[in-house]
């Protein structure tokens, strides 16, 4: 099973490899029982929010995660997509004007 934890709205997984606080190297750190992972703020479960309505063609949906104390949300954030140089060109074309 996958743990995670979540700093600045993104979701961090857990390493497989650390240091602890101590100071100890920590192989395999992933692997430990899902108590002591989750006593360490570890979390499993990752519930998401339904998508909400946008316009695909100039809108995408990018994720953002919130920490809810046992478990982890999915929330969606609706930005405007910018135009890429081939859609410029496509633009251009149109009006008539040499690329």
């Amino acid at each position: 099973m996958a743990y995670y934890k979540v700093e600045n709205g993104q979701l961090i997984p857990c390493p497989v490899n650390c240091i602890t606080e101590d100071g100890r190297s920590v192989f395999n750190y992933n692997l430990l029982p899902g108590p002591v992972l989750e006593g360490q703020g570890w979390k499993s479960a990752i519930v998401n929010d339904p998508l909400p309505g946008y316009g695909p063609d100039t809108q995408e949906l990018v994720p953002w995660y919130e920490d809810h104390g046992t478990y982890i949300a999915r929330r969606w954030e609706i930005k405007e997509k910018l135009a890429s140089e081939t859609d410029k060109d496509e633009a251009l074309k149109i009006l008539g004007v040499e690329v």
